[in-house]
């Protein structure tokens, strides 16, 4: 029987293998839009949604899949949402329309919220001292996965634009493989619980966000962090080309940095800071570099300063897995995956919100007369997020043992 360890080193293995499907495609989506259509005007208009409806439906789904894995456990649902991811990028390689091309998308954002399911698992076979670094670890193997995605992804792009979503959806079925012949279930039966209909509700997750309990705040630091490092993937690439120009080489070179630093935070970083300091002291110091780093990015006047600027903001990307150490301390398995749903759930909901508005940010001040040195105020919006965070976190001191219980209690006796 596999050891827990073991059992971590699998869904780490899993987690790796999925990111690295979906970073192989990030390169060659335009291409993928083009295939149906070379017109520029028909590739830009369709690539915002494109994009965009990935992340609504990882947001009707992330928690409701984290519940299901609650009544049924994670192996069933974690090998279902794979099977789903594999066809999903079958059909983003042979779709004959755009309607097929964007129900693949929508059957991607679907199955891709397995990450709800993984991190669920984690916190069933880790104690409390020990999940900070699991979940650091799987956030690592998560984020090495997309640093070396999108550079397959390119490479095999020159044989064709189909073979990046074979290559994906074989990378996929390995998934599949390892997890059905290798993987046990983490939930118990006699850990299970019942689930209603309306725990499944798309948007349910924000009447937890709203509703009375010590969890409140510590879902809305959750947005409020995600909010602002929505920045990164917004507009990063356009504003580093603008003030610096930039190549793109230039700025995939920056962006498998941010890859590798995250990957280092979260992997290795996180497990010295919580484990001497606790979770909520790891999120301060998370925080802060955060709002240092957007304030220096925003403010930097040469293009080696944003490389120093991302070394030294690295310890911001320990805010992720200490939300989720702190989010499943003392909480009972049977809520473990609705929670961590929820956690996803309301990240993508900060994608969907953040993405539009630094874009629109964006492009509001560099046009007409605005002047250039305007262009940096996406960051400080994002440094204003990230200060919002750090006043929002004396209120977790809340989230002690008695109240976990209590709520739990709570939580028991709605269902």
């Amino acid at each position: 029987m596999l050891t827990h360890r073991t059992a971590i080193g699998l869904i780490c293995a899993t987690l790796f293998l999925d990111a690295l499907g979906i970073g192989i495609l990030v390169p060659v989506f335009p291409d993928i839009l083009a295939r149906l259509n070379a017109s520029p005007a028909f590739v830009h208009h369709n690539l915002g949604y494109f994009l965009s409806v990935h992340s609504l439906m990882q947001l009707l789904a992330s928690a409701a899949l984290g519940s299901l894995s609650d009544r049924y456990g994670r192996r069933p649902v974690l090998l279902l949402s794979l099977l789903g991811a594999s066809c999903s990028y079958l059909m983003m390689g042979i779709a004959p329309s755009l309607f097929w091309l964007f129900f693949g998308r929508v059957v991607s954002g679907l199955t891709e919220a397995n990450v709800t399911v993984a991190t669920s698992y984690i916190a069933d076979v880790s104690t409390d001292s020990e999940r900070a670094a699991r979940f650091g670890l799987a956030g690592a193997a998560f984020g090495v996965g997309f640093i070396a995605g999108p550079g397959i992804g390119g490479a095999l792009s020159r044989f064709g634009v189909i073979v990046p979503s074979m290559a994906a959806l074989l990378l996929n079925l390995l998934n599949v493989v390892l997890c059905y012949l290798l993987l046990p279930e983490s939930l118990p039966s006699s850990s299970r619980r019942k689930v209603s209909l309306s725990q499944l509700i798309p948007f349910r997750f924000l009447h937890q966000i709203w509703q009375p309990s010590p969890l409140r705040r510590l879902f809305l630091l959750h947005f409020v962090v995600s909010l602002g490092f929505q920045v990164y993937s917004s507009v990063w690439a356009v504003y580093t080309r603008t003030r610096f120009a930039w190549s793109p080489a230039a700025i995939g070179a920056s962006m498998s940095l941010i890859g590798v630093l995250i990957a280092f935070s979260q992997g290795y970083l996180v497990r010295i800071l919580a484990a001497r300091f606790g979770e909520r002291i790891a999120l301060f110091i998370g925080c802060t570099f955060g709002l240092a780093g957007f304030l220096g990015f925003a403010f930097a006047t040469q293009g080696w300063m944003m490389y120093a600027l991302l070394v030294a903001a690295c310890p911001s990307a320990i805010i992720e897995p200490a939300l989720r150490a702190l989010l499943s301390r003392d909480a009972p398995s049977d809520v473990q995956g609705e929670r961590q749903g929820t956690l996803i759930a309301i990240g993508n909901l900060a994608t969907i919100v953040g993405a539009p508005l630094y874009t629109h940010l964006f492009a509001l001040v560099t046009t007409g007369s605005t002047t250039s040195s305007l262009v940096g105020i996406p960051f400080v919006f994002a440094s204003g997020c990230a200060l919002t965070a750090i006043l929002l976190l004396p209120g977790l001191r809340s989230l002690d043992v008695t109240q976990h219980k209590i709520l739990a209690q709570r939580e028991g006796d709605r269902t």
